[in-house]
């Protein structure tokens, strides 16, 4: 709905303590206007070897858009590149809207959720990188 904002998915360095803000924060990745009904949310951003992998939604959770989508780069703080394809989308393996990704630590398992029956059901899914290219 218009008007459509920013809706940034922002990193910021912490102090030794995990908890003092140091720096200024780096946006690292923005809604892409209308495409994304002007949301992208849930972020999980995992290291896995060389490459920061940063899962996110875009798109509203009610409808036919959402999904686990990705973006990768060699630093934290980016360029992040999209992926050309969601990891999961409408339809793919009979899923509905599924979104909310995180990653375990290991890189290997993801936590997901989707429509099931009148609600939401968790969704796990074991997932490989190659590369910059994850796959389920």
């Amino acid at each position: 709905m218009a008007p459509i904002v920013a809706t940034p998915i922002r990193v910021q360095a912490l102090a030794k303590d995990g908890v003092t803000l140091q720096g200024s924060p780096t946006t690292i990745l923005n809604n892409n206007g209308a495409a994304d009904q002007g949301i992208i949310e849930a972020p999980s951003l995992a290291h896995i070897g060389s490459t920061w992998i940063l899962f996110f939604s875009p798109n509203c959770f009610t409808g036919s858009g959402y999904s686990v989508s990705y973006a990768t780069a060699s630093s934290i703080t980016g360029p992040y590149t999209r992926a050309a394809r969601p990891l999961f989308q409408g339809g793919d393996y009979g899923l509905s809207a599924p979104g909310g990704a995180d990653i375990d630590h290991d890189g290997k398992h993801l936590l997901f959720h989707a429509n099931y029956g009148t609600g939401r059901a968790l969704y796990q899914a074991q997932v490989t990188l190659n590369g910059k290219t994850v796959s389920a």
